[in-house]
Formats: structure tokens, C-alpha cells, sequence
């Protein structure tokens, strides 16, 4: 008998490819060294590779970017194009590793919770996962 396995997940997610901005940020408890390291912040571009209401997967293009997902100093503020227009929130990541594709490993997946988001934008959130499954 397999062993059973239980989903941590809260909500689920579909599989939806979406252009996304991050900017990693400074965060409130940040270093002053980390303040100096980030200036106005470091954007990155990105996909989507799986999202829900509570959590988002990305694939962002970048050689090393461990000390700002890791790393308490910095928050992340994600802009997500929807069909009907860009939504912005804050998320933190959970979990990320090297995701390779084709011959090339300089891309990081990022799975991530979303910890601060407008109530406009949960709303054209919900509604694209809805109009999506």
C-alpha cells in the first residue's frame, strides 16, 4: 500500500503561465548593509509558473539570487499580469532551487506565499483562478 501524503497546500493551484515583475525590497528589520546592497531595490522579470489565492510558483531568469530569497532583509513586491490588467502584492518565499531549462540553469523556481495583497486585487485574483479551472 503507497504511503498516503498529505497536501499542505490551503488552496489549489492551477498551472498558468503570466508574466510577473518582483522587485526585492528592503524590509523593515533590514541591515544597514543590506539597505546599501539593494539601493531602490533589484527588479526582476519572470513567469508564473503555478498560482492559487494563498501562494504563487515563478520562474525568474538570475545566476544567484539565494541571499534575497533567504535573507529576512528583504521582501519581495510582485506585480502579476492578468488578462485584465496588472495586480501588485507583497509575497514570501517559501521555497526556491536552480530550475533548469533546455541547456541553461540560470533560472531559480520560487515558490512563494502571498502575505499582503489589496482586496481589489484578491478580487481580479479570484476571478481569474475562477474563470481559469
Amino acid at each position: 500500500m503507497p504511503p498516503k501524503t498529505t497536501e499542505r497546500r490551503v488552496a489549489p493551484r492551477i498551472k498558468a503561465t503570466l508574466d510577473v515583475r518582483l522587485l526585492f525590497k528592503a524590509s523593515p528589520q533590514a541591515t544597514p548593509v543590506a539597505i546599501r546592497r539593494i539601493g531602490d531595490g533589484l527588479p526582476m522579470i519572470g513567469s508564473t509558473h503555478d498560482i492559487s489565492e494563498t501562494g504563487i510558483g515563478l520562474i525568474v531568469s538570475a545566476r544567484n539570487i539565494d541571499r534575497y530569497v533567504t535573507s529576512p532583509d528583504y521582501i519581495v513586491q510582485l506585480e502579476l499580469i492578468l488578462p485584465t490588467g496588472p495586480i501588485i502584492f507583497t509575497v514570501k518565499p517559501v521555497r526556491h532551487g536552480r530550475f533548469t531549462m533546455g541547456s541553461s540553469s540560470n533560472a531559480y523556481y520560487i515558490g512563494a506565499v502571498i502575505t499582503d495583497i489589496s482586496e481589489d486585487s484578491r478580487v481580479l485574483l479570484r476571478s481569474f483562478l475562477t474563470s481559469s479551472a
